[in-house]
């Protein structure tokens, strides 16, 4: 029993939790950054806030201007975004459309827009506190002094440190996520299927009863059919099944050994029934033996079965399986040929077991499916093939016109679309936390202009100073990267079973999310100390 709202959206939930949860830390990173641009255009404004709170500003007004400042940039924010979202929705339905069931389209309605709203809100808020906050505390006789012009306390600039290792924290967890779907997305094109999908065309028909009442009738099309397209200019082979690979469908019926007492528990196989030259349409290896031919393909036939190295090592791990036997769909079959395993379900799942066996043979045959493999481009055919189907039953519904390295492409396409859109969270996340970094270091070193000159003054270098401010800037990295590795390293366990033959603890992965990430802060920090470097130390000390 498995309710309908399991079947239609069931199997896209962990994708899109593991998206919300990359939306929330990218909105986290963007809040730490602005709370730590507030906080630094706060303490810019201290003497402003001082003078204010001497002519009798109370508190409560400080905080209530600091929080609408805030709220109008939130607001602004949401307002762009959402121009932005509206003018990316097509890119992005088309990114998703093919791992979203076809009841759920992505679109802005009154539900997006008032999520939007409230959220930006909220932030503006929430993060607006702090700073409003630092200047409503403000000590108006030591703001007011001419010496502490523009410095910041030590609770100011651990605020604005523990913000920068927020957001270090925050942009590790993302990018580490990225860089395990990134392998597990290399490693699934690596698979081998099974079957080779260049220059095959694949198409369904579909057999209405009224018109094919018996099994019969539909092999006698089936026949007639392959005959009229294998004789068009190009085509190399013709066959149909009832389920191709990567159709995401497949019979399964119980197997055994004649000579072997029954087990306890059913040995069950996929089956595909086939007709014409299907082997050779898919692309099928050959391991022992023959492939299924049309002379099988008859009432009158004897019942064979070509099987797969699976079920040959399964079933006759001690003798060579071609001419055995199998009881199979109440007769006895022959075993005329073995076949290199094909994935049917997809790339990520290891093949079923799986028997194939002529059309004729099987009495539960499904809407055929239909391969053309061809010297010619797969396109150049579709046209020629739809006239020839039209022709030959000018009622018949032609279906899922693709090519079967289409099928492939698609197979990937719920893989390929979430690692699209955490690619793009994380970059957004490294160019917050750099704008950021790049933002706070150099106001703080605005702030330190005074000691940095009297330092060049009395005999350091260039390099000693860009070395000081580097040194200085990079520390909040270190607990973020600790912090964002440990949550990390916590999270993997939740998109394990997203992953695709990669560790969720992935050492490669790890190092090089904390490499790329150490050398887009350091970036972002050396061209503020860069500057600070080329102060003019007499121009600097005669402003103060």
């Amino acid at each position: 029993m498995t309710s309908l709202q399991e079947i239609l959206v069931g199997n896209t939930r962990p994708i899109f939790t593991l998206l919300l949860g990359a939306v929330a830390l990218v909105l986290l990173i963007a809040c730490a950054n602005v709370s730590n641009l507030l906080l630094a255009r706060g303490n810019a404004r201290s003497r402003e806030m001082a003078v204010r709170m001497a002519l009798g500003a109370q508190s409560s007004r400080i905080v209530r201007q600091m929080l609408t400042e805030s709220l109008l940039l939130a607001l602004a924010g949401c307002a762009l975004g959402l121009l932005f979202a509206a003018g990316s929705m097509r890119f992005l339905e088309r990114m998703v459309a093919e791992q979203l069931p076809e009841v759920l389209h992505p679109q802005l309605d009154t539900r997006v827009l008032s999520f939007s709203i409230v959220v930006a809100c909220g932030c503006g808020i929430l993060f607006g506190i702090l700073p409003a906050w630092r200047a409503a505390r403000a000590d108006v006789n030591h703001a007011l002094k001419d010496s502490d012009h523009g410095s910041a306390s030590r609770s100011k600039r651990r605020s604005q440190s523990f913000m920068v290792t927020s957001e270090f924290a925050f942009t590790l967890v993302l990018l580490i996520g990225a860089g395990l779907f990134l392998r597990s997305i290399i490693r699934l094109t690596k698979v081998e299927p099974g079957f080779n999908p260049q220059h095959t065309l694949a198409f369904d028909l579909s057999f209405p009863e009224a018109k094919y009442p018996r099994d019969e009738d539909r092999l006698r099309f089936t026949k007639d059919l392959i005959a009229r397209i294998r004789a068009l200019p190009g085509v190399e082979s013709v066959g149909a099944s009832s389920s191709l690979p990567l159709s995401g469908r497949e019979r399964g019926e119980s197997l055994s050994r004649p000579d072997r007492p029954q087990p306890s528990e059913q040995y069950v196989v996929g089956v595909s029934s086939v007709s014409g030259d299907y082997f050779p349409s898919i692309g099928g290896t050959l391991l022992r033996g023959r492939f299924i031919t049309e002379a099988d393909n008859i009432p009158t036939a004897r019942p064979v079965l070509v099987i797969d190295a699976r079920v040959a090592k399964d079933l006759y791990p001690d003798k060579n399986p071609v001419g055995q036997y199998v009881d199979f769909l109440g007769k006895s079959f022959e075993i005329v040929g073995i076949v290199a395993p094909m994935r049917h379900l997809d790339l990520e799942h290891e093949p079923r077991p799986s028997v194939y066996g002529p059309q004729a043979q099987f009495k539960f045959y499904n809407d055929p499916s239909f391969l053309v493999r061809s010297a010619l481009p797969p396109s150049m055919l579709v046209a020629t093939v739809r006239k020839v189907i039209l022709l030959a039953d000018p009622d018949q519904p032609i279906a899922n016109v693709r090519t079967l390295e289409e099928a492939v492409h698609q197979s990937l396409a719920p893989r390929r679309a979430t690692l699209t859109l955490l690619g793009l969270f994380a970059m957004v996340a490294i160019a917050l936390a750099a704008i950021g970094i790049y933002g706070v270091m150099s106001y703080a070193i605005s702030q330190r202009t005074r000691e940095l000159s009297i330092r060049s003054a009395l005999g350091a270098q260039r390099r000693d100073i860009t070395q000081l401010v580097l040194v200085g800037a990079m520390k909040p990295s270190v607990p973020g990267i600790v912090v964002g590795l440990a949550a990390a390293f916590a999270l993997a366990r939740f998109v394990e079973s997203q992953l695709f033959e990669v560790r969720a603890h992935d050492p490669l992965v790890f190092l090089s999310s904390v490499g790329l990430l150490g050398m887009a802060a350091a970036l972002s920090v050396y061209f503020p100390a860069r500057r600070a470097a080329k102060v003019d130390p007499i121009v600097a000390l005669r402003a103060e």
